[in-house]
């Protein structure tokens, strides 16, 4: 190990053996708390001199039970090139999130404290080992049911796991992830939705000439930045998503709630209205 390399050692949930997760640059040792609320002891990044240009982070806010299944429904989205890690941050007691960041900030140390950072990894993939440990410490105390039951002084004990999948709303949005200006037209990938996902969007981030696509399901995409000549990041679409189908059209038109027609407001018709105005007045 070289001397700008630490290793972070963290705990699985439920277990007290420790694992090492993954090496990261030298910065100063702090507790970290783990998502089945154990405190894990270890060197965690505070600062990068990575020359990572292409990182990918699934970017999302989820609940703390619905991490996992919006974290795999999620498709990965271009970082900046500031940006050289993808971060697991505890914005409240139940609500998390996935970003890209510059540097890896301070991680939470106990199990009451919020607005701080879980894990902080180099990679889109990553993040997976931890948001499935906050998944599993979730879901735990409901995945098994122990029935004992006593007869004729035998005691016979039966225990009974559920295997539980990933759960969803049945609404369907097109699951797209791809480079180039057009390349999410003739998309036909589609995917159900997890039930507090209730939109469909597609987003555009340009970074230097590369220009990424990304699209899915989405919790809430109506008060997002649409698309112009201007912008770099921005939503092309968001629609209300249905069982039926997808919602998103594809076909390079902003679809927004704030993108509707201009109708009666339309130059052409305030035109034409004026002229007949005129003439009623002429007669």
């Amino acid at each position: 190990m070289t001397p700008d390399q630490v290793t972070a050692t963290t705990f699985n949930p439920g277990s007290s053996t420790a694992m090492t997760m993954r090496n990261l640059p030298v910065t100063t040792n702090e507790t970290v708390l783990s998502p089945g609320n154990e405190l894990l002891k270890g060197n965690v990044t505070a600062g990068s001199n990575s020359t990572n240009t292409s990182l990918y982070c699934r970017v999302l806010t989820c609940n703390s039970s619905m991490c996992y299944s919006t974290f795999m429904n999620t498709n990965a989205t271009l970082c900046p090139n500031t940006a050289k890690y993808c971060e697991l941050r505890k914005e409240d007691t139940m609500r998390f999130s996935v970003n890209c960041v510059a540097t890896c900030p301070a991680v939470c140390t106990n199990t009451s404290q919020i607005n701080c950072s879980l894990d902080c990894c180099g990679s889109e993939t990553c993040l997976n080992s931890t948001i499935n440990s906050l998944y599993n410490s979730t879901m735990m105390s409901m995945t098994s049911t122990t029935q004992s039951t006593t007869t004729n002084a035998t005691t016979t004990t039966t225990t009974t796991t559920l295997t539980t999948t990933a759960p969803n709303n049945g609404k369907k949005c097109h699951k797209i992830s791809c480079n180039g200006d057009t390349c999410y037209q003739g998309n036909t990938n589609v995917v159900l939705c997890s039930p507090t996902l209730n939109y469909c969007m597609l987003k555009k981030v340009t970074s230097g000439t590369v220009v990424t696509w990304t699209g899915g399901c989405s919790e809430d995409c109506r008060k997002e930045t649409a698309c112009s000549s201007t912008t770099t990041t921005c939503f092309l679409e968001c629609c209300n998503a249905t069982t039926t189908a997808s919602c998103l059209k594809l076909t390079g038109a902003v679809n927004m709630p704030s993108s509707a027609t201009r109708g009666l407001f339309s130059p052409m018709l305030l035109m034409a209205s004026s002229l007949l105005l005129w003439l009623i007045r002429m007669a």
